[in-house]
Order: C-alpha cells, then sequence, then structure tokens
C-alpha cells in the first residue's frame, strides 16, 4: 500500500477530510451524448476561487481533483492550478485535453499534476466527432504530443457506450503504444437533474460483461468481489466531497441535493457537518431498503444516490444494476 493510500484509508477510518472534487464549471467545449452533467455555464468566480482554496486548506482536504465540465475552458484554470499546487495540495485533473496547448505543457512542466487523466472519445477524426459533436480530434492527438514530449505523464479513460464499443479495441492499442494507462468506465447515468437521455448510450448488459471479462479488459479497472455489507462501502461524506462551481457541497458527485452552500471557512464547516450528516441519513436508506439484504449485493454498484438517480427513491433496486450484479456473478463462478 502506497503512502497515499495510507493516508486515504487513515482519514477515511477517522472520517477526517481527504478528497475534493471541485467543478470548476459546468462547462464544457465537447457535447457528448453520455454526459450526466448539466451544462449550465456555470464557472467558480474570481472573488471565490481564494475562498474555496482557504477552506479546503483549513480543514485539511489534501487530495483536489480539478474537473468539469472542462476545467481547462475556465479562463482561470492556470491560476486555480497555481494556487493549489503553491499550498500544497495533490492535484489531479480531469480533462478531454482538446485545450491541452504549449502554454498548459509549459504550467504542467514547472508544476506537475499529481495525476492528468485525459478523455478518449475515439482514434480517428470521424469517430471522435461522432462521440462529441465537435472536429475536435487533431487537437487531441496534438495535446498528447505535447504531452509526450514534454515527458509529463498521463493516463486515458474512455466511457464504454453504444458509440464507443466499436472502436474500444481501438482505443486499447493506442493505450499500448503510447505507452500509458487506459481505464475503462462501463456504466452511463442519468443527468443530474434525472433526465434519462444519456441512458440510451448504455450498453446492454451482455455487452458490458463480454467486454469485462474480455483478455484484453485492463484488470485494474474491473470491479473486485465484495464482502457482502449492510453499510454503504463509499467514502462519500466522510473524507470526500463535491464542491461545485456555485460554491456548494455535494454529498458525492451523483447525488446533489440536498447541497450545502458556503460563504467563510465558519459556514464551509457547517456544509462539511450536514454533508457528514446526509450520509447517516442514506446509511439508514440502504439498511432499510433491499440492498443491504439482496443475495447478490456484493456484486451489485447500487447505491443511494444511484437509486435516487434512477428513480428518485433512496432505497429501490434498479433492475439494470441487479442484471449486471448477476451476470458478473455468474462470471466470477
Amino acid at each position: 500500500m502506497t503512502l497515499l493510500e495510507e493516508l486515504r484509508e487513515a482519514t477515511l477510518k477517522a472520517g477526517r477530510p481527504f478528497l475534493a472534487h471541485w467543478e470548476v464549471t459546468s462547462c464544457c467545449n465537447l457535447d457528448c451524448p453520455h454526459c450526466y452533467l448539466s451544462h449550465t455555464g456555470a464557472m467558480v468566480r474570481e472573488s471565490e476561487v481564494a475562498l474555496v482554496i482557504d477552506c479546503l486548506e483549513a480543514h485539511g482536504f489534501l487530495l483536489v481533483t480539478m474537473s468539469g465540465g472542462e476545467p481547462l475552458s475556465h479562463p482561470l484554470f492556470p491560476t486555480i492550478y497555481r494556487t493549489l499546487k503553491n499550498r500544497g495540495f495533490l492535484v489531479t485533473i480531469c480533462t478531454n485535453g482538446t485545450l491541452i496547448d504549449e502554454d498548459t505543457v509549459g504550467l504542467f512542466q514547472r508544476y506537475p499534476p499529481f495525476s492528468l487523466e485525459i478523455s478518449v472519445y475515439g482514434t480517428t477524426a470521424e469517430q471522435f466527432r461522432r462521440f462529441t459533436g465537435r472536429d475536435a480530434y487533431h487537437r487531441f492527438v496534438s495535446a498528447l504530443d505535447l504531452l509526450s514530449a514534454a515527458g509529463i505523464d498521463y493516463s486515458l479513460k474512455m466511457p464504454l457506450t453504444r458509440r464507443s464499443l466499436h472502436f474500444a479495441r481501438d482505443v486499447e492499442i493506442l493505450a499500448r503504444q503510447r505507452n500509458v494507462a487506459l481505464r475503462i468506465g462501463t456504466l452511463v447515468y442519468p443527468r443530474l437533474d434525472r433526465d434519462p437521455a444519456p441512458l440510451m448510450e448504455r450498453l446492454p448488459v451482455t455487452d458490458v460483461v463480454s467486454y469485462e471479462y474480455s483478455e484484453c479488459y485492463d484488470l485494474t479497472s474491473r470491479q473486485p468481489a465484495r464482502e457482502p455489507t449492510s453499510e454503504l462501502r463509499c467514502s462519500s461524506g466522510r473524507n470526500s466531497i463535491v464542491v461545485d462551481s456555485d460554491c456548494h457541497i455535494a454529498f458525492c458527485g451523483l447525488l446533489r441535493e440536498p447541497r450545502f452552500h458556503f460563504s467563510c471557512v465558519r459556514t464551509f464547516s457547517m456544509a462539511l457537518t450536514a454533508a457528514a450528516h446526509l450520509r447517516a441519513t442514506l446509511e439508514e436508506a440502504y439498511r432499510q431498503g433491499p440492498c443491504s439484504r439482496c443475495a447478490i449485493a456484493d456484486c451489485c454498484l447500487c447505491c443511494p444516490a444511484q437509486s435516487w438517480l434512477h428513480t428518485g427513491s433512496l432505497c429501490s433496486c434498479i433492475p439494470y444494476f441487479r442484471d449486471l450484479a448477476e451476470a458478473k456473478r455468474s462470471y466470477r463462478k
């Protein structure tokens, strides 16, 4: 176990802050049909940047993930990133890579990110355009070339959807050719406002399981079998939170209501406490719901946040997840 993993586990057990997922903007320069975020155009304002960073530092957060939307679309991205690095945070950046240029690479050379995760939506210009609705493949490739030439480490990740399944093997080849890690995400969610439109991109269970248990699939991406438990397995509300672009704390990436506004270190602390209390409510919903007594819960990814996003209830079974869990358990036997 690495030092960072030990810190993650220690803070989780102690209920101390560790990870903040900061959505600096909801804007994105791509238009992917699977995206579960609502692109409202919100951006953290210049006057709020110092507030958020002061609050994270005062409460002992160590790791900050900058995301969006597309974080590099924020005009203050270099300033926000430099400030986080100068204040001692470990910074992970989640980006589609198409806005990375020579200036960005120079910034990363001077202030290396803890982790740089780049989404990949095709290995040809046509694949990329069909997936994202934008002609930006050349900018994506240019970014990878610039990063490689500068010796900056990065990894790739890709959502497995109806549009990407046919070129997934090509993406695997791309990752091997560039000698970078690749993580495949096999779940598609409704939008945060519960609009089910992205589910049109969700693959049938048989396709997901066939791919996950194929020889080519990266074993580090596969969900391991878990011990049955009546408790929530995630760290949300315990040592991790989401900070949105409007200065609210949310329980997790999938559950955005209720959310808790903050305007100073004191109200940030109150918002953290409220998120922790929300977790207690969700724990009880999980214990009282069908998941805690389900025989296939060790293979299932359902939770109160997923339940709310899909059904509007905190403790409903999601048939797709149930079928996926049953299929995975059959493969493991």
